[in-house]
């Protein structure tokens, strides 16, 4: 139950990268799309703050695991590895709308820094 959080987070995340990859011109509905990804995966991050500190609701997951230094080590780890690749999915995703002509660079930045 500890880990329902960050799962739907993760599978909301896909549906909606998944939903963008379809949707051609942009508009607000795939701004808003990329936004609701994106934010959903960046909460992997979740993952590394539970294994630095001990606490949260991915501490309870490993709670009774032994080592447990060694499961906050490996969840931390997880954690920021999937960290980088939702920046990276999300980064992409972006670029996508710029190759396509749908949005300047400087319209990019300025919604994305604006988000």
């Amino acid at each position: 139950m500890a880990a329902a959080g960050t799962t739907a987070n993760v599978v909301a995340a896909a549906i909606a990268f998944a939903m963008i990859s379809r949707r051609q011109p942009f508009e607000a509905t795939r701004y808003c799309l990329w936004l609701f990804a994106s934010v959903n995966a960046l909460n992997v991050g979740y993952l590394v703050y539970s294994g630095v500190f001990d606490d949260g609701d991915w501490a309870v997951v490993i709670a009774g695991l032994h080592p447990r230094w060694a499961w906050r080590v490996a969840m931390s780890a997880a954690g920021a590895i999937a960290y980088a690749a939702a920046i990276g999915l999300a980064a992409r995703s972006a670029a996508a709308s710029v190759r396509a002509g749908d949005v300047s660079i400087d319209d990019r930045s300025r919604l994305t820094a604006t988000s």
